[in-house]
């Protein structure tokens, strides 16, 4: 890592790059969107970029789809190919705000090889912490729009009756992934694999982390707060104008 949070190795300033981790349904996908808009950031997803390729049903779809119907994760090296090949065609003028990628210590080392040929900062990690309990209840209450892909969580009342999509009507489905087996390999691989991922930032004091229990809106302040403090260490002007 660069010593300087924002500053290249020659001290000029770069365009800062974010990565969000944490364990399954601690809300990384909802606070990504947020912090995407609300910072103008670029967006990687690593999930969505795979169910995108799963869509097409072509080969390589067919082999993503054998790894993450069962829980498991796709390999590193598929992991970092495909996270090179999309951003490669990103512009250079905006901050990127990468989320899911770098979830073991071999897919760290490749992105970060990734980084360096593509001329970009190494992400600070933005880490939502919740236990495992509350993970497991959010992910038993998870659904997917089988239409328009919007995810939700649904509230207990409402998770036998609850059918149809807010957004666009379309019908509410659990994801392969979310599956009670699925869950289990999913969380026993983040306990295994991830945690020495967010153990590593933290000893490089490369980490923002917050407390993912409470409401969205609290979650979505809490990171508001802290980013804005990153940008201006960094020296950089706060997108939006927060201070």
């Amino acid at each position: 890592f660069e010593s300087n949070i924002g500053l290249g190795p020659a001290g000029h300033m770069e365009y800062l790059t974010f990565n969000i981790l944490g364990i399954q349904g601690s809300g990384k996908g909802t606070q990504a969107k947020f912090l995407t808009s609300r910072f103008n950031m670029l967006y990687f997803g690593a999930g969505e970029e795979l169910r995108k390729i799963i869509a097409t049903q072509n080969e390589l779809g067919l082999h993503i789809a054998s790894f993450l119907d069962k829980g498991n994760r796709v390999p590193s090296e598929l992991m970092a190919d495909l996270t090179k090949e999309v951003v490669r065609n990103y512009p250079r003028n905006r901050d990127i705000l990468f989320d899911g990628i770098c979830r073991s210590m071999s897919e760290l080392a490749l992105q970060e090889e990734n980084f360096k040929e593509l001329g970009l900062a190494m992400p600070t990690l933005i880490y939502l912490d919740i236990d495992k309990a509350t993970a497991l209840e959010r992910l038993s209450l998870r659904r997917m729009c089988s239409k328009c892909g919007h995810i939700l969580v649904i509230d207990t009342k409402d998770s036998a009756s609850k059918k149809q999509c807010d957004l666009c009507g379309g019908q509410l489905i659990i994801r392969n992934d979310d599956q009670p087996e699925a869950i289990e390999k999913r969380v026993s691989l983040y306990f295994r694999d991830t945690v020495p991922v967010i153990e590593y930032f933290r000893e490089h004091n490369r980490i923002i982390e917050v407390d993912g229990t409470p409401s969205i809106n609290e979650v979505s302040n809490e990171l508001l707060i802290k980013i804005s403090e990153l940008y201006t260490s960094a020296g950089r002007e706060v997108p939006g104008g927060q201070s």
